[in-house]
């Protein structure tokens, strides 16, 4: 009786611990609270269980696609539109996606404004602020008043 009861026992660890060594991959993700406007920094915390080897991760839009090789995932959007988010083992067999929709901020304030080096003496120097969107159209948003007389040397 004890020999068949150790028989049990050992049968039994045996299959407990073969089972969850073969598990699969659960793969999983956070996106961190945060601002979600174009240029704005977006985190990403890989959450996946069951998996020890590489990460895959691939961003896309309608704009572009991109590929990043890492365990979790820090990235800045350049557009204002829908992004898929996709995380996938390094051999693709197992994957999970999300959608993440980045925006325009309604309105930009610079503080300051300044000019490093003038590469020449002008009559007149003033700033246009074009705003240019995803699809290549342009706006001009603002004008500064003209500075007269700009000396390269003293500006």
């Amino acid at each position: 009786m004890k020999k068949l009861a150790i028989f049990f026992l050992t049968a039994t660890l045996f299959a407990c611990s073969s089972d969850s060594e073969n598990e699969s991959p659960n793969l999983s993700f956070t996106i961190e609270p945060g601002l979600r406007f174009a240029s704005s920094e977006i985190r990403i915390n890989n959450t996946s269980t069951n998996y020890e080897g590489p990460y895959r991760w691939e961003v896309t839009s309608e704009f572009s696609r991109e590929t990043f090789n890492s365990e979790d995932l820090v990235f800045s959007p350049r557009y204002a539109t829908q992004y898929f988010v996709k995380l996938l083992t390094s051999q693709g067999d197992f994957e999970t996606q999300e959608d993440l929709v980045i925006s325009a901020p309604s309105s930009l304030r610079l503080n300051r404004l300044s000019l490093k080096e003038i590469p020449g003496d002008y009559p007149e120097l003033y700033f246009t602020i074009v705003e240019r969107t995803a699809g290549g159209r342009e706006t001009r948003v603002y004008v500064s008043d003209p500075v007269s007389n700009i000396v390269a040397s003293n500006p």
